[in-house]
């Protein structure tokens, strides 16, 4: 699998996680109540998925320039990341793997600021709870008075919240890719 085949599949799942939003979205109008104990482990499970989907893209970017500058395992059976590249590029003395490395290295600073991108980190390989989710009640004033609903929150975010956040994550993701494309080949 490739850079671009992770990129794909995190926007399958972002896709459904747009569907399941605008299912529940307090702004669709519902004139029934939603059932959003219902939905809420398709919500979870959907997000949980594009996250590490997202996150898995830029570790896929390296394996893809391992290959490429070093020609490292095409299977991918052996570990690589920051460190190994840049103690490789260094040994074997050359430019334009340096010269990726360095640039991967300011990416990955710019995007270890995204929310996102740190939530995966934490609950999947340190055992956080950031991908619980969380029922939550909203409120809407309607000609009839208050109408109380229940709203899914994960990773601290309402859904429609968590959703645009993966959006932005996706767009950042696949406009280094591009990126990363255009500038290493």
């Amino acid at each position: 699998m490739k850079t671009e085949d992770k990129l794909e599949e995190a926007k399958y799942f972002l896709d459904k996680l747009k569907k399941i939003s605008r299912t529940i979205s307090a702004e669709s109008q519902w004139e029934e109540g939603r059932d959003v104990y219902a939905i809420k482990p398709e919500f979870r499970n959907n997000f949980s998925a594009c996250i590490q989907a997202l996150r898995s893209v830029f570790d896929f970017l390296l394996y893809d320039y391992a290959e490429k500058y070093f020609r490292y395992s095409l299977n991918r059976q052996w570990y690589m990341n920051r460190c190994m590249f840049s103690k490789k590029a260094e040994a074997l003395g050359l430019s334009e793997p340096k010269r990726f490395i360095q640039w991967y290295n300011e990416e990955f600073e710019v995007l270890k600021n995204e929310h996102l991108f740190s939530v995966r980190v934490t609950d999947v390989h340190r055992g956080g709870n950031w991908m619980d989710t969380q029922l939550k009640d909203t409120y809407t004033i309607t000609k009839d008075g208050i109408k109380t609903e229940k709203e899914i929150h994960i990773a601290g975010m309402p859904e429609t919240v968590t959703v645009s956040k993966c959006e932005r994550l996706y767009l950042l993701m696949d406009e280094i890719v591009k990126k990363a494309r255009e500038e290493f080949g």
